[in-house]
C-alpha cells in the first residue's frame, strides 16, 4: 500500500470519526497562525479534542461513508471537536457557546446519528438515559391531556 500524507489523514479521519461517540463538526475559518494559536489555546484549556480538515479531504472522506448527507454543510475547513474525556461526556452544546471562539457549528453526531444545529438548540444533557427519561416525562405528560384540549375545533 503507497502511504504518504494525504491517506495518513484520510485514515486519520475515519478514525477519528468511527471512535468517537461525540463529534462536533465545526466550520472553520481560515487565519493566520496568531488568531490559530489562540483559538488552539482555548479548546485546550476547555478540555477539547480537536483535528482540523481541509474541505477536499472531508468531502473525499465524507463522500465514501455513511455521513454523505453532510457533504452539502462544508464549505470551507472543517474542525472535528470532541470531549478529551469521552466517558464523562461533560461538554454540551451550550458549553461550547460560552466558550468564544470564531467558528459556527454546522452539527453534532452523535452515536452515529448526525443531528443538525436546529435540532440540538434545546438539549440539555448528550447521554442517551437522560433523554430517553426526558421524551418519557414529555409523553406521560401528553397523554394526560384530554382530548378535547387536542381536537381542533
Amino acid at each position: 500500500m503507497y502511504f504518504n500524507l494525504k491517506t495518513y489523514k484520510l485514515l486519520k479521519i475515519k478514525h477519528f470519526i468511527k471512535t468517537k461517540r461525540i463529534l462536533f463538526f465545526f466550520h472553520g475559518i481560515s487565519t493566520n497562525n496568531k488568531n490559530w494559536v489562540k483559538i488552539e489555546q482555548t479548546l485546550i484549556n476547555h478540555g477539547l479534542h480537536y483535528y482540523r480538515i481541509y474541505n477536499s479531504i472531508a468531502t473525499n472522506t465524507l463522500n465514501n461513508s455513511i455521513f454523505k448527507s453532510l457533504i452539502s454543510l462544508i464549505n470551507g475547513p472543517v474542525i472535528l471537536i470532541n470531549d478529551r474525556d469521552s466517558k464523562k461526556l461533560s461538554i454540551t452544546p451550550k458549553k461550547l457557546k460560552k466558550i468564544k471562539f470564531p467558528m459556527h457549528l454546522l452539527c453534532l453526531k452523535l452515536n452515529n446519528k448526525v443531528y443538525t444545529k436546529k435540532q440540538i438548540n434545546n438539549l440539555t444533557k448528550l447521554t442517551y438515559i437522560d433523554n430517553v427519561s426526558e421524551l418519557h416525562a414529555a409523553l406521560s405528560n401528553i397523554t394526560k391531556i384530554p382530548y378535547f384540549k387536542l381536537k381542533k375545533k
